[in-house]
């Protein structure tokens, strides 16, 4: 309950107010702006979720994550 989440190339996160809900901090991260915005107004009032962009990252402390989620963003890479 005391983690710090973030989910890496979320897309629409359609059970993050589930996850959010066992843990303290969300962070939903996907590259492209739409999908944000719609997160972000989807998300507005839930204090415990937090809509990145991915060059937002670096604005996180060094060891402030407990779990990085990238189920979304494996489909993405390639096997090299």
């Amino acid at each position: 309950p005391e983690a710090a989440v973030l989910d890496h190339g979320c897309g629409e996160a359609l059970s993050a107010d589930r996850v959010a809900g066992a843990c303290a901090r969300l962070y939903l991260c996907d590259g492209a702006p739409l999908v944000r915005s719609r997160l972000a107004a989807r998300f507005a009032s839930e204090p415990k979720i937090e809509v990145l962009a991915p060059e937002d990252l670096g604005a996180l402390e060094d060891h402030s994550l407990d779990l990085v989620v990238v189920n979304s963003l494996l489909q993405y890479l390639s096997p090299e």
